[in-house]
């Protein structure tokens, strides 16, 4: 392998690796193999002024499923909603903050979004 193919190999593995990296640090996952995938998240709403909280669990830019909570005299909640999906490799999941709303979050990482491979296919 001459210089320039040598160079080129690891220009493009720090671009794949700066991809992923940047997926991963946005809480996007994206699935490598056609699979099915479990997912759950979990978010935290202290007593606030603000009406809901309100998260969509999405498999590309399709709505699966959502979490709720409204704000009220009861305090701070928490809640999780999970999905069981049949992934594509290159298929994208992720969790979405409706727009006005809000979670709450400090150094206890109250909010979370987890998934793993259940099996290929």
């Amino acid at each position: 392998m001459d210089k320039m193919t040598q160079m080129e190999t690891k220009l493009d593995d720090t671009e794949k690796e700066l991809t992923e990296l940047k997926s991963i640090t946005q809480g996007i996952f994206t699935a490598t193999v056609k699979g099915v995938y479990f997912f759950r998240f979990t978010m935290f709403n202290n007593l606030n002024s603000t009406p809901n909280s309100v998260l969509i669990l999405r498999k590309n830019e399709e709505q699966i499923v959502t979490l709720w909570d409204v704000s009220a005299t009861d305090g701070n909640d928490t809640g999780s909603n999970a999905a069981v999906l049949s992934l594509e490799a290159g298929d994208t999941v992720h969790v979405e903050l409706s727009p006005n709303r809000q979670v709450y979050d400090d150094q206890a990482h109250y909010n979370t979004f987890t998934g793993f491979l259940l099996f290929t296919i």
